[in-house]
């Protein structure tokens, strides 16, 4: 998701939740999406995946857009 499809899924309730998670990689964070229907969608930037990193950049940056909850998940 664009960051202007995420700003109008918050707006309008089609997005419930903000997860960031290490990137498929291992080279930074990546924030995640849960829409209505459970699934997760990631952040892109022009088409590509956005990494952060900086975890507080992302956690910011998922709260700006207007969740008050930002889920870090962390696979061990």
């Amino acid at each position: 998701m664009e960051f202007y499809d995420v700003q109008i899924g918050f707006e309008i309730g089609a997005l419930k939740e903000a997860l960031i998670e290490p990137g498929t990689e291992g080279n930074g964070w990546v924030i995640q999406f849960r829409d209505i229907d459970d699934s997760l969608l990631p952040l892109t930037n022009g088409g590509h995946e956005r990494v952060f990193h900086d975890l507080d950049v992302a956690t910011r940056l998922a709260k700006d857009f207007g969740f008050k909850r930002v889920s870090i998940v962390e696979h061990f």
